[in-house]
């Protein structure tokens, strides 16, 4: 995705690539812990749980994104900052 967006739209493919794995990873697990009845995965509530489950990764993630896309841009600018603090330290040093 980041080579079709040509490394735009961030929160695109950071939304984009959660609902699908977390898709498939609540699938999963739900039906693995249904399949061994673990305690409180009644097969009868199957789809419940992992409609909920889905619902609640996929919002902690879209609630998220806006912090994680100003942590990204903060420490880029960070490292750019420290790398150009650096280089001038060398060249001024000589």
């Amino acid at each position: 995705m980041k080579i079709l967006t040509k490394g735009r739209w961030l929160w695109t493919r950071t939304l984009g690539s959660t609902l699908v794995g977390e898709g498939i990873d609540t699938v999963t697990f739900v039906s693995i812990a249904t399949l061994f009845h673990v305690a409180g995965f009644d097969p009868s509530i199957w789809l419940t749980l992992v409609v909920t489950n889905y619902l609640w990764k996929c919002g902690v993630e879209a609630v998220m994104t806006p912090v994680i896309i100003r942590l990204s841009i903060c420490s880029s600018a960070l490292s750019t900052k420290t790398i150009t603090i650096i280089t001038q330290t060398l060249i001024h040093s000589n």
